[in-house]
């Protein structure tokens, strides 16, 4: 089955400026460093409240730059109530004010899936990558044999002004069985959202807005996909 990673539409006949949302009230808890990137969250925390430009369009899928899409997505009613039971994983969701011309709009939520697929879809043994000192620019080659080592190694570059960088990057796409689901930690290629081809077409014959589909193997030629 073929995935698709879902962005931001930013045809401005759909979605009349972008971004549609440059800023937002009571953003900054929301902005947390590692908040939702890995597990379900359990503490409480302050939700954003988007403010919408004023030639924005109120589309199914809103981009609300203050918001992290690789981790939460900003989603109507009607296109959350239509993926909850496309959801075989855990998920949350939270209602949201927003604003359009100093009115209130109450048909937005805040939509996490909350356990990344990265572990069980990335081929570390075919993958390369390199480790970047952010200081002084120097680049060595690193490889990784699973999960848990790259993952202990991206903690460390954080905490040591460091970078991992993709060289190349294989997904192997055979045993996903999910009809979306998400990906973080792989410095800004390729993060966030993904649907299957059956689901994709299913929003785009009802026709929900403000969402582009860009087929996961052409989002960078580093990139090899094993279906």
């Amino acid at each position: 089955m073929k995935y698709f990673w879902i962005q931001h539409s930013a045809n401005l006949k759909e979605v009349g400026v972008f971004p549609q949302c440059t800023d937002a009230k009571n953003f900054t808890e929301i902005q947390k460093f590692g908040l939702g990137y890995f597990d379900k969250i359990s503490k409480p925390f302050l939700l954003p409240e988007p403010i919408l430009r004023n030639n924005a369009k109120q589309t199914d899928l809103l981009y609300v730059v203050p918001v992290s899409s690789p981790v939460f997505l900003v989603i109507s009613d009607d296109l959350i109530n239509y993926i909850v039971p496309e959801i075989s994983g855990i998920y949350q969701k939270w209602k949201l004010s927003a604003y359009f011309k100093g009115n209130l709009i109450t048909k937005y939520n805040l939509f996490h899936l909350s356990n990344p697929s990265q572990k069980h879809i990335i081929d570390f043994k075919n993958s390369e990558f390199r480790n970047k000192n952010n200081k002084t620019k120097e680049e060595k080659l690193v490889g990784f044999s699973n999960y848990q080592d790259y993952h202990k190694k991206w903690e460390d570059t954080i905490y040591s002004n460091g970078s991992i960088l993709i060289k190349s990057l294989t997904i192997d796409l055979r045993d996903m069985e999910n009809d979306i689901f998400r990906i973080i930690e792989l410095n800004f290629m390729g993060i966030g959202y993904y649907v299957s081809e059956k689901l994709k077409n299913k929003l785009e014959n009802i026709g929900f807005t403000g969402i582009q589909f860009i087929p996961i193997d052409e989002i960078d030629p580093r990139i090899k996909v094993i279906y």
